[in-house]
């Protein structure tokens, strides 16, 4: 349909086939799709025609899946009279964005987080290492490491996104061992730590500190409160700064179980098991810490 050559973001959107034998034939797909197998996901990627009627295409979708999600990416970029404003892509990928389209249900930043909560719903996408799909040039330095995996996991969640992690089997069909090695890792703390993470919603706020500088993450289930601390503390004693519970709340360290806390101006002081082997992440809960 177009034999546009893509050598930037701007060659990207300005190579999306606008005729309308193109616009049938993208949305006969999609309605196929829908048809045999009911996606519990629209997951379009950076471009459409910008004559598409989305609105029909979307309405034939939550017809068939009431209960669908759509992404942020049906990106429809006017051409010829009105071509793409270059200006306005590159500063919404600065931001790990996309140009915003006509209508989505979830945000999909790419290689890039939010700072804080999102009321609405996100998802970080981002391969292992720089590419989607294997590519057999990286190595174990330009991958994440496990550490990283999982910290990085974690502060999504907090803030109300999701973690989409690309992996890129080898022309054989299997998973290169650098990979299934990250994503070993992130299956062993989450079968610890998983009821922190699993069915979660964001705290009042996400981030928070110990008194020696460890990073904190919060999410909650219910009425109870689960820190999430980014490193293994130097001490078994640490204290989550301003942070308060409910009187007699129990407190537990996941994969552990109750451990002592003691509220002060502050913050709350509690009293890890000792010696502590490195993780990447401790999650403690707080039952009934969260509030209503």
């Amino acid at each position: 349909f177009n034999d546009r050559v893509i050598a930037d973001i701007i060659d990207l959107f300005m190579g999306v086939p606008q005729q309308q034998e193109y616009v049938e034939y993208a949305n006969a797909h999609w309605k196929e799709l829908i048809d045999r197998y009911q996606p519990s996901v629209l997951w379009n990627d950076i471009g459409y025609p910008a004559a598409a009627n989305l609105a029909e295409l979307f309405s034939y979708y939550y017809n068939a899946v009431p209960e669908g999600v759509i992404n942020d990416r049906f990106t429809q970029a006017a051409t010829g009279d009105g071509p793409p404003d270059p200006a306005a892509i590159m500063q919404a990928l600065a931001q790990g964005m996309l140009p915003t389209p006509p209508h989505f249900d979830f945000r999909t930043p790419e290689y890039a987080v939010f700072p804080d909560i999102k009321i609405e719903k996100w998802e970080s996408c981002r391969g292992l290492g720089y590419s989607f799909g294997y590519n057999r040039n990286e190595t174990v330095d330009d991958m994440l490491s496990p550490v990283e995996l999982v910290r990085s996991f974690v502060d999504i969640v907090s803030k109300n996104g999701n973690l989409l992690i690309n992996v890129g089997p080898m022309g054989n069909g299997t998973i290169p061992p650098e990979q299934a090695e990250r994503l070993e890792a992130l299956g062993s703390w989450l079968s610890v730590n998983g009821e922190a993470i699993y069915g979660s919603r964001p705290w009042t706020r996400a981030e928070g500190t110990t008194d020696s500088s460890v990073g904190v993450r919060f999410t909650r289930q219910g009425s109870d409160l689960y820190a999430i601390l980014l490193d293994t503390p130097p001490q078994p004693a640490v204290t989550l700064h301003d942070l308060s519970i409910p009187a007699g709340a129990s407190v537990i360290l996941l994969g552990h179980g109750a451990i002592t806390a003691e509220q002060h101006d502050n913050g709350l002081t509690v009293t890890l098991p000792s010696p502590l082997f490195d993780a990447p992440a401790y999650a403690i809960k707080i039952a009934g810490g969260a509030g209503s």
